[in-house]
This record gives structure tokens, C-alpha cells and sequence, in this order.
């Protein structure tokens, strides 16, 4: 349990008789007994991103070029749930200036998976920055902004992980 979406399948095979070049056919999928999805040469299989908190089984039937086989176990694993990251510290940074003068602001965010993390900023002034990152959890990053019109502003960030999953404002 517990395995990353974006796992990458491996196995080790051979034939016994080095001129037997050997193919294996992937079974894989989330139902007890896979579909096949690709014979290759490889001894790894990439599925993709898979989904978070769902089972997947696999196996591998190793052929020889003389048509021998022999099939491998089913193996089965759970990939991880996708936690968000935390809500991020509140932004520091200049509580007062001047319009059209540049201020720098500082805020972080914990990823309890470990992801990496991006940052929207909003300014509070009808500018929002756009999705920033990828950085790596719980690192401080800087960001500055520019006012052009006197008034008092509430600055807010939030977070998400490289997986999508998105904290609070």
C-alpha cells in the first residue's frame, strides 16, 4: 500500500539459453485478473499516472522464441490517497507602503506526501499571479508585488501539490 502514482512496474527475467531472446507480455489493470496491455523486450513497465487509493494487479508471461512460457504470480498493490498540502503560513511581508513602489513577501507550505508545491498568489487588488513552481515542500519563497492604486489590500496564498490536490486560501 502506499505506492506513488507514478510507479514504475519492474521485474527480472532471462532465458536460461542466451540465444532464446525473450519477450513479456504486461498484464495489468485494476480487476483480479488483468488484460494483457503490451508485449515488450523491456523488464519495466511505465502505466502511466494511475489513481490515487486504488488497487492495481499485474503480472508477466515470459515467452521464449520457441514458444515456451511460463507465467509469473499476480502481484497487487494500493496506490497512495493524495493528500493536500497544509494551508500556507500567512504571507510576511510590508504592512504599508506607497503605491507604485515593489514589496517583497514571503510564505511557505508543508506537503504531507512530500510533493513538491506551487504557489497562486492573490494581491488582493484584482491581480493573481498564476500557478508558481514547482518548489519543494516547506521551502520559503519570495514573491513581490506592486500596488498602482492607494487603498489597503488582504494578500492570500494557497498551495497545491504536483498531483493537483490544493490546500486553502
Amino acid at each position: 500500500t502506499g505506492v506513488s502514482v507514478t510507479a514504475v512496474l519492474s521485474w527480472t527475467g532471462g532465458d536460461p539459453d542466451d540465444y532464446d531472446i525473450g519477450t513479456y507480455s504486461v498484464y495489468f489493470g485494476t480487476n483480479s485478473n488483468p488484460l494483457l496491455v503490451r508485449n515488450q523486450t523491456g523488464l519495466t513497465y511505465d502505466p502511466g499516472k494511475m489513481n490515487y487509493n486504488t488497487k492495481y494487479y499485474w503480472k508477466i508471461v515470459a515467452t521464449d522464441n520457441n514458444g515456451t512460457k511460463r507465467s509469473g504470480d499476480i502481484w497487487h498493490f494500493t496506490t497512495r490517497d493524495d493528500n493536500p498540502p497544509n494551508k500556507p503560513n500567512i504571507p510576511q511581508g510590508t504592512l504599508n507602503g506607497n503605491i507604485n513602489v515593489e514589496y517583497n513577501y514571503t510564505s511557505s507550505a508543508i506537503d504531507p506526501d512530500g510533493d513538491q508545491v506551487y504557489y497562486l498568489w492573490d494581491w488582493g487588488d484584482g491581480n493573481i499571479s498564476g500557478w508558481l513552481g514547482p518548489y519543494n515542500s516547506g521551502i520559503i519563497i519570495n514573491m513581490s508585488h506592486t500596488w498602482a492604486v492607494k487603498g489597503s489590500y488582504s494578500i492570500k496564498v494557497k498551495a497545491k501539490d504536483i498531483f493537483g490536490a490544493e490546500s486553502p486560501w
